[in-house]
């Protein structure tokens, strides 16, 4: 299966979350991991998510549950424990995508955690 990556911007208020949101209530959608790099955001997804009662799970380490979407911060990303989920979720084919919300903080804030 060829694999395709995108790159979308689009400004504040626009619609984003739908691009990940979206493919998690399609039948037979594959998982979603969201990557987000500020708690603020993840409270309010969170939020929407439960509202439209979409099945979710915030990952922690030692998760070995799925679900349609996965939120997990940028410092959890980057541990061994994820990737190992992560890879897991590639090599059974139910990873859909990978999504990195608002991964302009982790480039250009200088002080960023």
């Amino acid at each position: 299966m060829e694999t395709k990556q995108v790159v979308v911007i689009i400004a504040t208020g626009e619609g984003k979350s739908l691009l990940f949101i979206l493919p998690c209530i399609l039948p037979d959608a594959r998982v979603t991991i969201l990557v987000l790099p500020l708690v603020s955001l993840r409270g309010d997804l969170l939020r929407r998510v439960r509202e439209l009662g979409i099945d979710h799970l915030v990952w922690a380490p030692g998760e070995q549950q799925d679900a349609p979407l996965v939120f997990v911060t940028v410092e959890a990303a980057c541990t061994e424990q994820f990737r190992t989920y992560a890879h897991k979720l590639a090599a059974t084919q139910d990873l859909g995508r990978i999504v990195f919300d608002e991964a302009y903080l982790t480039i250009t804030a200088s002080d960023y955690r």
